[in-house]
């Protein structure tokens, strides 16, 4: 459905669909009937090449100070802890 004035709030939202005996279609959302157009044959998808597609960013390591990368110490851990239980 081509967006028609204040449609757009409609993307995505559910619609009835009928089709009468005479042939006609006739879509509702709530209801209530909304302006539509058939189309010929279903748009196709532009091409687009398999190097953009297959493209990822590359993931962001943490530094060498990084908690991740410590060594964990049971010491350590207790220290945290107090730490964190101190702030209000």
């Amino acid at each position: 459905l081509p967006p028609k004035g204040g449609e757009r709030r409609l993307i995505g939202a559910g619609v009835e669909i009928r089709a009468h005996l005479n042939g006609a279609l006739e879509v509702l959302h709530n209801g209530q009937v909304l302006a539509h157009e058939l189309l010929a044959a279903r748009p196709q998808a532009p091409v687009v090449d398999a190097k953009v597609v297959q493209a990822r960013p590359l993931p962001v390591k943490p530094s060498a100070r990084h908690p991740w990368r410590l060594p964990f110490s049971p010491a350590a851990a207790r220290v945290m802890a107090e730490r964190n239980s101190a702030q209000p």
